[in-house]
């Protein structure tokens, strides 16, 4: 019987700016609605695709591509970089 591994699971957060009301009461968000929640903060922030990807030294059509695919398959550089440009960031706090 293979041994069971002990993971620490943790859910992602992205707190809202910091100044803003609620900051410290962000909700923990699944990793796998990580794209979604990057899709709201940028649309939030009031920024467009191209203004994003000019943050990110990239084109309109690199943004929209990562937004359709939801992130999924973005390197962890990259999704930090996007953070970086949306003034956001992201916490691991371990569950349990």
């Amino acid at each position: 019987m293979p041994e069971e591994q002990s993971q620490s699971k943790a859910a992602p957060v992205i707190p809202e700016p910091p100044g803003a009301a609620g900051a410290a009461a962000a909700a923990p968000v699944p990793l796998s609605l990580l794209g979604e929640l990057l899709i709201a903060v940028r649309k939030e922030r009031g920024l467009t695709q191209q203004q994003l990807a000019e943050r990110l030294g990239s084109h309109q059509e690199a943004v929209a591509r990562m937004e359709r695919e939801r992130y999924r398959g973005v390197s962890l550089e990259r999704l930090v970089k996007v953070m970086e440009a949306l003034e956001a960031r992201i916490m691991l706090i371990p569950e349990g």
